[in-house]
C-alpha cells in the first residue's frame, strides 16, 4: 500500500485573482476609508440637502438685493442709514407691520409707549457719555416732554377712549420727536420749555481780598522812623 501523498494546491488557479501588491492593499484601504467618511458625513434624507438649499438660498438672496438697489426709494434710504438694501426692506416691513397696529388700536398704548422709550434711552445714554451740550439739551427736554404726556394721559384716560387715533397721533409726535432729521425735541425746548423757568443766576464772582497793611505802629521800618 503506497502512502498518502499531500498535494499542495498552487498560490493561485486560474479561478482566483493573483494575490495584490502591498502598495495596492495600502491605495484600496485609503479608498475604502475615504468612501467611509463621505457616506458618514452625508445625511439620510432631506438633511442631506440642507447645505444645498442653504447654498441656493444665498444666491437668491444676493440676486434679490441686487434688484433692491434699483429701487429709488431704497437706495435714497440706504444711503441715509449706510444700511445694506436687504435691511432697510425689513426695516421698511417691521415698521408698516407696526404702524399698521397703532393705526388699528391694537395694543396701541404698549406699542407707542415702546416707541417712546427704547430708542430714547440708547440715545440718552450715548448722550450723557458724549457730554454735547446740544445733545443733552435735546434728550433731557424729550424726557420732560414725555413725562407730561404721560402724566396728561392719566388725567385724561377715560376721554382718550373717545378718540380712536390718539395712538397714531401719539406715535406721530413722538416719531417727530426723536428723529433727528426732525429734531423736535430741541425745537420744543427753545421755543417753549427753555422759558418756562425763570434763568439761573450766575454765581457771584468772590470778593477781593482786601490787602494788608503790611506797616503797623509795631512793625514800622526804622528808615521811616528816622525820617
Amino acid at each position: 500500500m503506497l502512502g498518502a501523498t499531500t498535494v499542495v494546491p498552487p498560490a493561485y488557479s486560474k479561478w482566483s485573482a493573483p494575490p495584490k501588491s502591498k502598495q495596492e492593499v495600502v491605495a484600496a484601504a485609503a479608498v475604502a476609508t475615504a468612501a467611509a467618511a463621505a457616506a458618514a458625513k452625508k445625511a439620510p434624507g432631506l438633511l442631506g440637502e440642507v447645505p444645498k438649499i442653504t447654498g441656493d438660498v444665498k444666491k437668491a438672496l444676493t440676486e434679490f438685493e441686487k434688484n433692491l438697489s434699483k429701487a429709488p426709494v431704497i437706495m435714497e434710504l440706504a444711503h441715509l442709514t449706510k444700511l445694506g438694501h436687504l435691511h432697510v426692506l425689513i426695516y421698511l416691513v417691521v415698521a408698516l407691520i407696526y404702524v399698521i397696529l397703532v393705526a388699528c388700536n391694537f395694543y396701541g398704548g404698549f406699542l407707542t409707549f415702546a416707541l417712546s422709550v427704547g430708542w430714547p434711552v440708547v440715545k440718552s445714554l450715548r448722550a450723557a457719555e458724549s457730554c454735547k451740550k446740544e445733545d443733552v439739551q435735546t434728550w433731557l427736554a424729550y424726557w420732560v416732554i414725555t413725562a407730561l404726556m404721560t402724566l396728561m394721559e392719566y388725567a385724561i384716560d377715560a376721554v382718550l377712549t373717545l378718540f380712536p387715533f390718539y395712538y397714531f397721533l401719539k406715535m406721530l409726535f413722538v416719531l417727530w420727536l426723536i428723529i433727528p432729521y426732525c429734531n423736535g425735541s430741541y425745537i420744543l425746548y427753545v421755543g417753549m420749555l427753555k422759558n418756562v423757568l425763570p434763568p439761573m443766576k450766575k454765581p457771584d464772582a468772590p470778593a477781593p481780598k482786601k490787602e494788608e497793611n503790611k506797616f503797623s505802629k509795631w512793625n514800622i521800618p526804622a528808615e521811616l522812623l528816622k525820617k
